[in-house]
């Protein structure tokens, strides 16, 4: 019988990506449940491990927007959003509105999940901001 523990330190991380490695290479059926159940474990560890930082929305625009050698006046013609809103949604004094976050999701395919990245108790849509306010 194969015994599979739980990885709870960096030795027993490299450890496991050691004996998966192997039973990788040995190309057994009988060992594929065991592949299975070591990938899972290293996959959980990894994630708690070596989390990875949140992507700020602004950065994705600008990464986008220079894959696709784009100015802010291009990105402004594309998604009819004016310049100057762009700019400052560029420099961060501005929000993105609902509007905003669909056009840069349609232009620059930017997963949604990315443009409404919001740091706790804020609010990435203006319309909300008004919420109240009659």
């Amino acid at each position: 019988m194969t015994v599979v523990r739980v990885i709870q330190n960096e030795v027993d991380h490299a450890s496991s990506l050691e004996r998966l490695e192997q039973l990788i290479l040995a190309d057994r059926e009988e060992d594929v449940p065991v592949i299975d159940a070591l990938a899972l474990l290293i996959e959980d560890y990894e994630k708690k491990a070596f989390p990875i930082a949140a992507i700020d929305p602004i950065q994705a625009v600008l990464f986008r927007m220079e894959q696709h050698h784009l100015t802010r006046a291009e990105l402004a013609r594309k998604t009819h959003i004016g310049r100057g809103h762009i700019s400052e949604i560029l420099q961060g004094t501005r929000r993105m509105s609902l509007s905003v976050i669909r056009a840069f999701h349609t232009e620059l395919q930017i997963p949604l999940e990315v443009l409404f990245r919001v740091e706790a108790g804020e609010q990435n849509d203006e319309e909300h901001q008004s919420v109240g306010q009659n």
